[in-house]
């Protein structure tokens, strides 16, 4: 049977972005040091699927010792979309999400459940043209299993029936929350039971098995 419904985490699930994100931690650090700058990325990789308005707190709190202000979490936010946003646009495309979206586009609704700012995934989504795949995109606020609960409810769906694609921790465990089956993009980092592939040309196979 065929999921009633998928839901795509977007960096390093849809596009190839994680390294670009990388980058720009790093250097949004990096005029308090070359030390803060390095933890400010490893923060970052050890938090994949974690909003960066989290992220910046926690540098703040934890590195430079003080607490941030909206204002200054906002800044940093827009500093750091401006970084990434040509370089986003100009990545690849995750080895086989292509095919995943052919085969699945009209055997059932597809969303995206993203950490990333609302404004700013929807705007990527439609540069890149493919908004038109999603009947609904989700970014940050709420947190991804709110998402994720709310599309189950609002499809009135068996959550076991559902898929969720991501690549964290925290992907994993908001399809755990809701309890979605799961598949997971990149090296697995724990034993779920769940199939784990280097991309999702696995998944498209999988897919094209649940359509024939």
């Amino acid at each position: 049977m065929f999921f009633s419904a998928i839901v795509f985490d977007f960096d390093g699930v849809i596009v190839e972005s994680t390294d670009v994100k990388t980058s720009a931690f790093y250097e949004l650090a990096l005029p308090w040091g070359e030390v803060a700058a390095k933890q400010m990325r490893e923060y970052h990789l050890a938090h994949f699927g974690v909003s960066r308005f989290i992220k910046f707190e926690w540098f703040f709190r934890n590195i430079l010792g003080k607490n941030i202000t909206p204002g200054e979490n906002q800044a940093l936010s827009e500093q750091f979309a401006a970084l990434c946003l040509e370089k986003i646009l100009d990545a690849p495309m995750v080895p086989g999400f292509t095919d995943v979206i052919s085969l699945a586009y009209g055997h059932c609704p597809l969303y995206v459940a993203s950490a990333s700012p609302q404004p700013e995934l929807e705007q990527v989504l439609e540069k890149r043209d493919l908004s038109k795949f999603f009947k609904a995109i989700y970014g940050f606020p709420p947190k991804k299993s709110e998402s994720l609960q709310r599309i189950v409810d609002g499809l009135q769906l068996d959550p076991t029936t559902v898929l969720m694609v991501g690549d964290s921790p925290w992907d994993l465990a908001a399809a755990e929350e809701v309890g979605t089956n799961f598949y997971g993009r990149g090296k697995q980092f724990e034993s779920s039971g769940y199939p784990w592939g280097e991309d999702l040309r696995n998944l498209a196979v999988s897919l094209a098995e649940k359509s024939a």
